[in-house]
């Protein structure tokens, strides 16, 4: 008769089970650590958006050509999203430190 503890994953015995221990080959190794990968990045949160929003552009596009910040809103535009929201320096680098 086996053992009543049942495998995890009918992968790998838990600690309790009587089910003889085989050892994995690199390659199933390598599989298992993917694919368990792959399932922790589904159940992670989502990360959010790096866009800048359409009135944060047109906020940018009113300001002087020399200080528009182009740059900003391409690599960081949650950033920029802030800068424009907010449109008031001192909460602006508040907001950053904290």
């Amino acid at each position: 008769m086996g053992s009543v503890y049942r495998t995890i994953d009918g992968d790998q015995p838990n600690r309790y089970s009587t089910a003889p221990r085989t050892e994995k080959s690199a390659v199933e190794l390598r599989e298992t650590a993917a694919r368990e990968e792959v399932e922790k990045r589904k159940r992670s949160k989502a990360e959010p958006s790096n866009l800048a929003l359409p009135r944060t552009k047109e906020w940018a596009a009113n300001l002087p050509p020399d200080v528009q910040p182009h740059e900003l809103i391409r690599m960081f535009g949650r950033v920029a999203n802030l800068c424009e929201f907010s449109r008031n320096t001192d909460q602006v680098s508040g907001s950053l430190i904290t």
